[in-house]
């Protein structure tokens, strides 16, 4: 539920701090390894993504309250494209 994608993220984002001990707000590089592949290479591609999901600001650190906002808005976005795959799936049932 959505409620329980808010509260994952809440802990999320406190397990993601404890990886910086001392800062009270998320850094933007702790999310920003993701964008690196498996042989260590930097992919561009994923690190916009990762840019354009979480909405650093100036600083590059992220704040809580947009931590959960854009984990939400990933939540959301999900729960549409299940919807619609079931709306298919029920629409190519009710045709064949």
């Amino acid at each position: 539920s959505r409620d329980s994608c808010i509260k994952s993220s809440k802990a999320l984002y406190k397990g993601l701090l404890a990886l910086t001990p001392g800062s009270t707000i998320l850094h933007f590089d702790v999310i920003g390894v993701l964008a690196y592949n498996a042989d260590g290479s930097f992919d561009e591609r994923k690190a916009k993504e990762l840019v354009k999901l979480f909405r650093p600001d100036k600083n590059d650190e992220i704040s809580l309250l947009a931590f959960v906002q854009s984990c939400d808005s990933a939540y959301k976005k999900l729960r549409y494209l299940r919807a619609g795959v079931s709306n298919s799936t029920l629409i190519d049932k009710v045709l064949e």
